[in-house]
């Protein structure tokens, strides 16, 4: 939190977590994004993407208005699928029956999560 801009700080809740883990389905074809922008749209949390041409995939730029270097030149959101963070984008990545899909916000590039080495957004 403290290399998190001041006007941001009230957007994160009180133990970092805007969207509890729960089951959710899917239907085969669909990526981790389709996945996660379906279930912020069910639960009101907005997301801002873009389309990345270079791999015509969308680069997550912010969930729940927390965004890409609001923390640092460093910062922004990763994925991971079931512990492990894919080198692939969140829109070629496709879950799984049981796979484990969790959103991260990294301050360093993965390093402090655990994800150094992939991709972003």
């Amino acid at each position: 939190m403290d290399k998190l801009n001041e006007s941001k700080k009230s957007l994160v809740p009180a133990g970092g977590v805007l969207m509890t883990a729960r089951p959710v389905s899917f239907t085969p074809g669909e990526s981790v994004y389709d996945v996660l922008t379906r279930e912020c749209r069910a639960n009101g949390v907005p997301v801002d993407s873009s389309n990345t041409p270079l791999y015509n995939s969308p680069y997550v730029k912010g969930i729940g208005n927390l965004y890409e270097f609001d923390a640092g030149p460093t910062s922004g959101w990763l994925f991971s699928v079931n512990g492990s963070f894919p080198s692939m984008s969140c829109g070629q990545a496709k879950p799984g029956d049981g796979d484990v899909i969790a959103w991260r916000y990294t301050c360093n590039l993965g390093a402090d999560i655990g994800a150094s080495g992939a991709a972003q957004g």
